[in-house]
């Protein structure tokens, strides 16, 4: 566990290959999972809680910054776990997580191989869910968790902003980044990405001038303004290739286009895993500009 600012800690990504960044938040004996994670990942969760020497009493809250399958496939799950804690997701989001059977037919179109290895997405017991709306405050102790409404990746997406630290988890409000290879491609799948909400939702994070970035692919970032202006420079760059392409039904030709274009992006073509996921999220930018025509 990496402790990136008083009672703010990274515990780990689940998943092979790297799925999803689980943070915990600990103050006065109270504790938050930030990201359920993937349904596969809650036994690696549960075990990293434990490992932290966190009670499992202690966990008062899960939240989920949306309900994609790799953010809160395993609600339940830790929910089942940690008894006294309580689901947090936006405002709107409850309903497909009661009745997960459009999320699920939805999710499993898209994912293809990757919705059985992240564990499908069970449904949660609506008891145990608490809606939040944007400019409200979760308390974990003595530390103030700010919901940031924060769409494009996803209609019922926020962030959380701790004041203190200066700490925005972010979500998928940001890009996938990977690190060691400093190659960045938009959070934007399929079926809602909106480009134009996405920006104003970087603007922002921006305009909170953070000191660190708790992303979810697939590791805290502390470069921060470095990596945001990364990402308003990279979600700029497809958004003026992709919509000058004609053919938008082309995806595997629209992904080569943007590595040609972008330097870092070389090795993905050679990587089954990041090319399959590259392509899931041209597929969802691509939708949004035959739709916005």
């Amino acid at each position: 566990m990496q402790t990136l600012a008083e009672g703010i800690h990274y515990m780990g990504t689940v998943g092979l290959p790297p799925t999803t960044a689980i943070y915990l938040v600990r103050s006065g004996g109270e504790s938050a999972i930030i990201e359920p994670g993937p349904n596969s990942g809650s036994e690696s969760v549960i075990r990293w809680v434990k490992d932290s020497q966190t009670s499992a009493e202690s966990v008062t809250k899960v939240v989920a910054t949306h309900i994609h399958l790799d953010h809160a496939g395993a609600s339940q799950a830790l929910l089942d776990h940690f008894k006294s804690s309580r689901l947090y997701v936006y405002q709107g989001a409850s309903k497909y997580l009661v009745d997960t059977k459009q999320l699920a037919e939805s999710a499993s179109k898209i994912l293809g191989p990757l919705f059985n290895r992240w564990g499908g997405i069970p449904p949660v017991d609506g008891k145990r869910i608490v809606e939040v709306t944007d400019g409200e405050y979760l308390d974990v102790g003595g530390i103030r968790l700010k919901i940031l409404y924060t769409p494009g990746h996803a209609p019922f997406h926020m962030s959380l902003w701790e004041e203190k630290s200066r700490t925005v988890f972010t979500g998928d409000a940001v890009g996938m980044y990977v690190s060691r290879r400093n190659t960045l491609w938009p959070a934007s799948p399929l079926p809602s990405f909106r480009f134009d909400l996405e920006m104003q939702s970087l603007a922002k994070i921006v305009s909170l001038h953070p000191k660190i970035l708790n992303i979810p692919h697939f590791e805290p970032v502390l470069d921060v303004e470095d990596f945001l202006r990364l990402n308003m420079e990279v979600y700029q760059r497809w958004h003026e290739i992709l919509s000058s392409i004609q053919d938008k039904s082309d995806v595997e030709g629209a992904a080569r286009r943007l590595v040609s274009a972008v330097d870092s992006y070389s090795w993905l073509p050679g990587d089954p895993n990041a090319w399959f996921t590259l392509k899931m999220h041209v597929a969802g930018f691509l939708q949004y500009e035959t739709v916005r025509r």
